[in-house]
Formats: structure tokens, C-alpha cells, sequence
């Protein structure tokens, strides 16, 4: 992956969930930014990846408001979660990438919730248990809807041509 390529990738997820938050009440809850963020994490490659999530996450935090950082810290741990899973399991295939996804927009909300609530700000209604699930499952399943088109266009973006200048083409026989 270009590193040129991803910081537009994350520019533009970046402007994108601005434009979703502002203008398209039905996409609100999509994350763009943690999808871009787990995308870069497939290419196993740690570092890379917990620095999209901490560069992401400030962009996001510095957007939406609230405490500065908590984004930056989930996504940073998110995106290293998923680079070390990938590096051991080969997460390749569309179905292994979206059960990444689901396991990694949970982990996300409950770190940034778990942050949230430690600075006592609780962003969850009463009864804690039920409402913290159902809105989970809620987000993995539109963050997973939404990667299925995501990944796809992520593909196309990152990926690496075969260079076929100055090679000999192969001949019929």
C-alpha cells in the first residue's frame, strides 16, 4: 500500500463522514473512518495501521466534539487488533474480513464508551446491558452493509498493478 494513497483514502472517509453526518440522516451511524481504518489494517503491517487509526481518530475527534482523543485511542487500538489478528490468520477472503469488521466496530464502541464513562460522561441509556447490545449489533450490522461496498472500492484503489512495461510479451507457439 502507498502511503500517498492512504492519507488521501483517509481524507476522503474523513470528509465523507462529514458529509453523511450533515446531509444523510439514514447513514449516520456508518463509520466510515473505522472501515478505512480496518482496511489498511489487513495489509499486516502494525505500525501502518495504528498510525491511520491515531491520525484517523484525531481527524474524527477534532470534527465531532467531545473528549479529544477517545476516538484516536479506539481506532489506534482497533486498527493494531486487527493488523496483529491478520498477520496470524489470513484475512483475505470478503466473509473473514467482515467478521474483522463486526469484531472491530464492537471493540471500538466499548473502548470509546468504556472512555466516555470513565470521564463520567455515560453515552448509554437505562437499562445499560440490553441498550449497549442492541445498539452494538445495530452498528456492526450497518458498519458491515456498508463495508461490503466499501471493501470493494478499497480494492479497486489499492490495488497494485502489475508493471508490464518492459517485459516481453509471450508468444503463441
Amino acid at each position: 500500500m502507498n502511503s500517498t494513497k492512504i492519507v488521501i483514502v483517509v481524507i476522503v472517509a474523513t470528509l465523507g463522514q462529514l458529509l453523511i453526518a450533515r446531509y444523510v440522516r439514514v447513514l449516520r451511524p456508518v463509520d466510515v473512518i473505522l472501515i478505512v481504518t480496518v482496511y489498511v489494517s489487513f495489509a499486516r503491517h502494525p505500525v501502518r495501521a495504528m498510525l491511520v487509526g491515531a491520525s484517523a481518530g484525531l481527524l474524527q475527534d477534532g470534527f465531532s466534539g467531545g473528549i479529544v482523543g477517545a476516538q484516536s485511542l479506539a481506532k489506534t487500538v482497533v486498527a493494531l487488533l486487527v493488523s496483529l489478528v491478520s498477520i496470524r490468520v489470513a484475512l483475505d477472503h470478503l466473509p473473514l474480513r467482515l467478521v474483522a469488521l463486526v469484531l472491530a466496530t464492537a471493540v471500538h464502541m466499548l473502548i470509546y464508551l468504556g472512555l466516555h464513562w470513565l470521564f463520567g460522561q455515560n453515552l448509554i441509556g437505562n437499562p445499560v446491558w440490553p441498550t449497549l447490545l442492541r445498539d452494538m449489533g445495530g452498528l456492526a450490522g450497518i458498519n458491515g452493509t456498508a463495508a461490503l461496498v466499501l471493501f470493494g472500492l478499497l480494492d479497486r484503489i489499492f490495488a497494485e498493478r502489475e508493471r508490464t512495461l518492459g517485459r516481453t510479451a509471450r508468444r503463441r507457439r
